[in-house]
């Protein structure tokens, strides 16, 4: 005998499923601990189902539930409100296990998988995401159907929501290539931090920490006609940064004051007539309003702004995926002349930290007074010393900069960044840190390129007389192949390319088959992403007007009409509404209960109890001068009904209305 007064094996399956789905789609943001407490309080509603357990000790669940906040309290300053709010549904969604006493805690866990849906829709917008939401309606669905009707079995309930899932999908396509475009009306709360990618500040080991990633950051689609440029020519600017502290950098207060004045404030610069590089970027959420583009990328639409150190920001944080054009010139110069201001901010050291680098760097100026040469023999002092280009570099003290050059020499592209930036600014020659992207990966079959978090880099701007800021890479010097072919070959030798990610496909671009899956599902999404994001007014617009041959209001409001009333009755038909065409059987019973009506009128009424041979005896007896034909016809009846198996054909219907018609014209 079991424990559970409704619940048998296939419902809590079907909730368990749904809930480890669930769990599934939103691995990137669970907590390891929320998915353990839910793991037992599943496991504990199995055993208590078969008789194993007694009822749980509700003073311990309340122990849980309090330790469960306090622990999500702990952890809202470091995953951020929204991660810990979503938290917190999939904890109660688990602990609800343990309380299901009545039917209204079914329904209760289905509204909160429905709500976990909606989490995942507003979370994720790639197809892989879209894929998987599908099978958690059907489920949540199926829960219901064995709820409200306890006579329906699993199989026939799953199958009765894949067919509900089966219409719906396509009505959804229809309502999104047909419904207007209306804004949202609101917005995604932004978490604070980014889900995935570069913050506001950097030091030396956030770049190494965010290559361990294989998400997608970007995606990049070159016009017809640009010139490609070639991998080591790919810097994906997305943050200056020329404030150091001696450990982190990070953006002066002036550039984030030009952030929020707008690049109405930024002189658009004269533009060559070539030379120009257009593209179209797909960028993944980011938390953070930083876009990214090659040197000097110029950008027309009213929600992107562009500042003086030639970076694009959007007006408010991309909490969504986002698409966007822009066109680069790389041959135009960066601030030729900059103010004493800015050549300050761009000169300053903490005093007291890192003096043996400052001394280091003021001893080689005097042997090298020109800026280029000096430049020079730094990068070559990179290239011809013992230093190591590693996923995995030492800890570094108080004085970061002389550790690194005068003591552990291994280190990311943010090290060298940062060490070159300090031996330039000691050196007298103004200089800061780019963070953004370098390279990626190119797809020749569909022609875009995809950008991953492991291919985050920092590099150096230095800026010189007559040619403003001028890019320059320490890393390139250390490691030639990291700018040339990529982090996973560079990191061949060391074998620490995305060490920590047994399960990513990138790390196996050897295996012929699962490279191929990878690239397969990148197109997959990337072609989701161009066609979600792609499909904007104006190519509604010229749908509908291929559709109509012309838009006016009228036609859109028909339209609008016929598609709600299609979908009206279809929903009907799928209910149950359904046009039931009539059997012969049913037409000549019909014919019959017509005949008694007429009957009837001349005086021989038919009660509901009396059989139809007997109703013919009471026609017999008040209407003798029809007594064959009422004979005839109810032999012919009773024939057709009782004493043979097959169906009535049209034959017999109208032999029946012949019958019929002889009989009145008797009467």
């Amino acid at each position: 005998m079991t424990n559970s007064w409704l619940l048998g094996k296939p419902t809590i399956g079907l909730m368990t499923a749904t809930y480890l789905v669930s769990l599934l789609a939103l691995s990137h943001e669970v907590l390891w601990w929320v998915a353990m407490i839910g793991a037992i309080a599943i496991g504990w509603r199995w055993c208590y189902s078969v008789g194993k357990v007694m009822v749980f000790n509700r003073y311990l669940l309340s122990l849980i539930c309090v330790a469960g906040l306090a622990l999500l309290a702990i952890s809202v300053t470091k995953s951020g409100l929204l991660i810990t709010m979503i938290n917190l549904l999939l904890l109660g969604y688990g602990l609800k296990f343990i309380e299901l006493k009545q039917r209204r805690d079914v329904f209760f866990l289905v509204l909160v998988g429905i709500l976990t849906v909606g989490v995942i829709i507003i979370l994720y917008s790639d197809v892989l995401s879209a894929i998987k939401i599908l099978p958690l309606i059907g489920l949540n669905i199926a829960i219901l159907s064995v709820t409200c009707a306890p006579a329906m079995t699993t199989v026939q309930a799953i199958k009765q929501s894949a067919q509900l899932i089966a219409i719906s999908v396509p009505l959804t396509v229809v309502l999104f290539l047909l419904m207007p475009k209306l804004p949202p009306l609101w917005d995604a709360a932004k978490s604070q931090q980014a889900t995935t990618g570069l913050s506001d500040e950097l030091s030396p080991g956030d770049i190494a920490e965010l290559s361990r990633s294989d998400a997608l950051a970007f995606s990049v689609t070159f016009d017809p006609g640009s010139q490609l440029p070639l991998r080591k020519q790919l810097y994906w600017r997305a943050l200056v940064m020329d404030v150091f502290d001696g450990q982190r950098w990070r953006q002066s207060m002036d550039q984030k004051l030009w952030q929020q004045l707008g690049k109405q404030l930024t002189p658009m610069p004269p533009l060559p007539k070539t030379g120009g590089i257009s593209y179209q970027v797909i960028t993944q959420p980011t938390q953070q309003s930083w876009m990214v583009g090659l040197a000097l990328p110029i950008n027309d639409e009213s929600e992107i702004l562009r500042t003086p150190d030639q970076n694009i920001y959007a007006t408010s944080a991309i909490t969504a995926t986002k698409m966007y054009r822009v066109t680069s010139y790389p041959s135009l110069m960066s601030e030729v002349v900059i103010s004493d201001h800015v050549r300050q901010r761009n000169l300053t050291l903490v005093n007291g930290l890192n003096q043996q680098t400052k001394q280091w760097a003021i001893e080689l100026r005097r042997s090298y007074p020109s800026d280029q040469a000096f430049i020079s023999a730094v990068l070559s002092y990179f290239n011809q010393q013992q230093f190591y280009y590693t996923l995995s570099p030492p800890l570094l003290g108080e004085n970061s900069v002389d550790d690194f050059m005068f003591g552990t020499r291994r280190g990311f592209c943010a090290h060298y960044a940062s060490a070159f930036t300090v031996i330039m600014r000691a050196a007298g020659i103004p200089s800061r840190i780019v963070a953004g992207y370098q390279g990626g990966e190119w797809n020749s079959d569909v022609g875009y390129l995809n950008v991953y978090q492991y291919d985050a880099h920092a590099w150096s701007e230095v800026w010189l007389p007559a040619k403003g800021w001028v890019r320059q890479d320490p890393t390139a010097s250390v490691s030639p192949l990291r700018i040339e072919q990529g982090l996973a070959q560079a990191m061949a030798t060391e074998n620490s390319f995305l060490s920590g990610s047994i399960l990513s496909l990138a790390k196996h671009q050897n295996s012929p088959w699962l490279n191929n899956l990878r690239l397969s599902l990148a197109n997959l999404n990337y072609f989701w992403d161009r066609w979600l994001l792609g499909y904007d007014k104006k190519l509604q617009y010229q749908l509908l007007n291929n559709m109509l041959g012309g838009v006016t209001t009228e036609k859109v409001i028909s339209l609008t009409i016929s598609c709600f009333v299609f979908i009206g009755l279809w929903l009907m038909w799928n209910a149950g509404f359904k046009i039931k065409r009539l059997s012969y059987n049913e037409k000549i019973d019909s014919l019959y209960l017509e005949l008694c009506d007429e009957l009837a009128k001349v005086g021989v009424r038919r009660e509901k109890h009396v059989a139809s041979q007997d109703y013919a005896q009471i026609i017999a007896t008040r209407l003798p001068h029809a007594m064959s034909e009422v004979i005839e016809l109810t032999e012919f009846y009773n024939n057709l009904n009782y004493a043979s198996n097959l169906p009535a054909t049209k034959s017999d219907y109208r032999q029946m209305k012949r019958l019929i018609k002889s009989l009145l014209n008797k009467i």
